[in-house]
């Protein structure tokens, strides 16, 4: 168990920010004792933006109590300033035992609105995707946020992007202005072949099952309005959403 305790002192107000931790997760709170004496803890709102090692600017939204990206990752380097390979060959794609990324269709010009398609590997590497001080999300994550949503049954349409979507995406409302889209996937079987752009999206989270060497993600495609949970292999290619720790 750790503690940080700092002071700011201003001509109204005393702040005490208490940064504490465990095991599970980092929480960081901000005590204000105002000028009557009375002391309330309050979490530190989220940022409206979020740059990653590379310079890419991304939205941020909160999500009860949770500071999520509004927008997929596009990072092509790892937190410390190492590349990820990219990968276009499908073979080489499905061949490879390291983390990766490609463009869908390894067509440049998707990155802008539908950011990389990331590996597993990629995920779950020690070097980590997401800027410092953020993670990508975990299984637990995305469960949190379709529950706030009313459940993964319903929470799809909630989630996704107003256009983009084929044929108006049947329900999207972006409620809380996450933007999900329909940027597809790259397969970790079949020749690591591209499909379903515009009509699902696949997002990966940060939790391993171990017992079948892969990770849990999240689904959303068109007609439905619900959220898929899945167990996917490792060497699929998928988006990649970071939270704030």
């Amino acid at each position: 168990m750790r503690k940080i305790f700092a002071f700011v002192f201003s001509t109204t107000f005393l702040f005490l920010i208490i940064i504490w931790g465990s095991c599970k997760k980092d929480k960081i709170v901000i005590s204000v004792e105002k000028s009557g004496g009375n002391i309330v803890a309050e979490p530190i709102p989220c940022p409206d933006s979020l740059v990653d090692i590379d310079g890419n600017v991304y939205r941020v939204i909160d999500v009860d109590g949770t500071c999520w990206m509004a927008e997929n990752l596009k990072v092509s380097r790892y937190q410390n300033g190492d590349s990820i390979p990219q990968i276009t060959e499908d073979q080489n794609w499905v061949d490879s035992n390291k983390g990766a990324f490609c463009f869908y269709e390894n067509d440049a010009t998707n990155n802008a609105q539908f950011g990389k398609l990331y590996n597993g590997m990629a995920v779950v590497d020690a070097r980590k995707l997401c800027p410092a001080g953020w993670k990508v999300a975990s299984d637990s994550d995305w469960t949190a946020m379709t529950d706030f949503l009313g459940g993964a049954e319903i929470a799809g349409g909630k989630l996704k992007a107003t256009n983009t979507w084929a044929f108006g995406g049947f329900g999207s409302t972006d409620e809380i202005g996450f933007t999900a889209l329909p940027g597809g996937r790259r397969f970790d079987v079949v020749g690591g072949v591209f499909t379903d752009i515009l009509n699902s999206g696949y997002w990966w989270t940060s939790t391993i099952n171990s017992t079948q060497d892969a990770l849990w993600s999240r689904n959303l495609n068109y007609p439905n309005v619900n959220v898929n949970r899945n167990l996917t292999g490792e060497k699929a290619g998928h988006s990649v959403r970071c939270v704030r720790n």
